[in-house]
């Protein structure tokens, strides 16, 4: 609804408690309301009496004073003022209770004609909405009688007016009660049960948006389909629910969602930490695998070395070369020595008879495990 937008929202807030209200905002905005003090007060559409009334004013009605104007003050009412405009400038149907402007600057009047000034200074904007409160003939063809917005101002003489010392928010509901009262008056309720339907079919879509969100999001958790995703999206969901026990089950759900990936994680960490453990046992058995190995070679070795050792396996120099140990044989090229039981460093540059199995290794220099070793 574009037209009535400051009061029509500010009642729609004050009528659904369960819809936050913005109090420190609508204070702001109604900062200069007064009271009318004088009975049966003119409201004119400009500030002299050269300008046509629209409207009267009782004593105790509320005005908000926007400036001075000399004697004058450019005054809102709650609601809006009443004007006349021209029918072929609004979109209306006979019998709507809205119409929308359709031109560019419209003039607005105080009568259905032209013969006094127009609203001073203010025109109405193409799209705004206005509650048109019925069809008349005047100058010139038919007219409108219509509800202006709040943004049109009125004028009233400032020895009229009395401003309000009261709380900014008890002021902010007293102009929209007033705004509600009047424009109900004007239509006979029809705004107020304007805006009880549109408040009802709001709802009304709200609840079958979170209805198709649940449902969708429910098919997916039915079929194994569980996401961190969907449970957000029934967090949002039960934020927008308007029925206490769709809220309920839209947390219900996400929290469902939670708990089963909470699990699924849970046993994923176990079967990684079983897996990890295995391997780590399965490479554990394999070093003592190689080690009893090597240790019944060494003995093998050993037992070979107490009996008739025969001729030795290589005589050469030990070096050390690139962090290895290798013998250097004349006419045999070079081997690498290796040995757990014998300090091979303490041979470094001597020539050497050595024991052992050699083993050849594809693009490598032969190893000689060495079972044992004299100096030449």
């Amino acid at each position: 609804m574009r037209a009535l937008t400051s009061a029509a929202s500010l009642l729609l807030l004050l009528a659904v408690p369960a819809w936050p209200a913005e109090e420190p905002a609508a204070a702001e905005a109604l900062s200069g309301i007064s009271e009318v003090t004088g009975d049966d007060v003119n409201l004119r559409s400009g500030p002299s009496v050269d300008f046509h009334p629209v409207g009267r004013a009782a004593k105790g009605d509320l005005v908000r004073v926007a400036e001075r104007d000399g004697d004058w003050r450019r005054a809102q009412l709650p609601g809006g003022p009443i004007v006349h405009v021209f029918a072929d400038l609004l979109e209306w149907e006979d019998g709507a209770l809205r119409g929308v402007v359709a031109a560019d600057d419209v003039l607005m009047r105080a009568t259905p004609a032209q013969s006094y000034f127009p609203v001073h200074d203010q025109r109405l904007r193409r799209g705004e909405s206005l509650v048109v409160l019925g069809s008349v003939d005047g100058e010139r063809g038919s007219w409108l009688r219509v509800v202006a917005p709040e943004r049109v101002h009125v004028w009233i003489h400032g020895k009229y007016v009395r401003a309000i010392e009261s709380d900014a928010t008890e002021l902010a509901k007293r102009w929209a009660i007033a705004a509600r009262t009047r424009l109900d008056g004007l239509t006979e309720g029809r705004v107020s049960a304007e805006e009880t339907a549109e408040r009802v079919a709001d709802e009304t879509r709200r609840t079958d948006a979170v209805e198709t969100g649940l449902t969708e999001i429910e098919a997916r958790v039915k079929s194994g389909i569980r996401r961190e995703a969907d449970a957000k999206q029934a967090d949002a969901l039960a934020g927008k629910a308007v029925d206490a026990a769709q809220q309920k089950r839209a947390r219900d759900v996400a929290r469902a969602i939670r708990e089963a990936l909470e699990a699924t994680r849970l046993a994923d960490a176990r079967r990684r930490a079983k897996a990890a453990a295995d391997d780590a046992a399965q490479k554990q058995r394999e070093l003592r695998r190689r080690e009893a190995e090597y240790e019944k070679k060494m003995k093998d070795l050993d037992r070979a070395r107490s009996g008739d050792r025969g001729a030795p396996a290589a005589i050469g120099t030990v070096i050390r070369k690139a962090g290895r140990l290798i013998l250097v044989v004349e006419g045999d090229g070079s081997i690498e020595l290796r040995s757990l039981r014998f300090r091979l460093d303490d041979y470094v540059g001597r020539t050497v008879r050595v024991w052992g199995e050699r083993s050849a290794r594809e693009k490598q220099l032969d190893r000689l495990d060495v079972a044992s070793i004299e100096i030449n």
